[in-house]
């Protein structure tokens, strides 16, 4: 249904916000179905932990290197 108004002799068209077609991902007339996430190959457990622990002794060597000097 489209409403008019009329202004100094001039019909305007009221556009609701319905009317306006906008795709976005929260009004697609289907919900698509997402895939779960999955970690990608090279990203293990262990890569993680072998990470952490590098971490961890750079840390220490830096703290043994700041004690030793200062």
């Amino acid at each position: 249904m489209k409403d008019y108004i009329e202004w100094e002799g001039v019909e305007l068209l009221i556009e609701d916000k319905a009317m306006k077609s906008k795709k976005n991902q929260f009004n697609t007339p289907s919900q698509v179905e997402r895939k779960p996430f999955k970690r990608k190959e090279g990203v293990t457990f262990e890569l993680i932990v072998l990470c952490l622990l590098g971490a961890f002794a750079w840390g220490a060597f830096i703290y043994g290197l700041i004690t030793l000097m200062g």
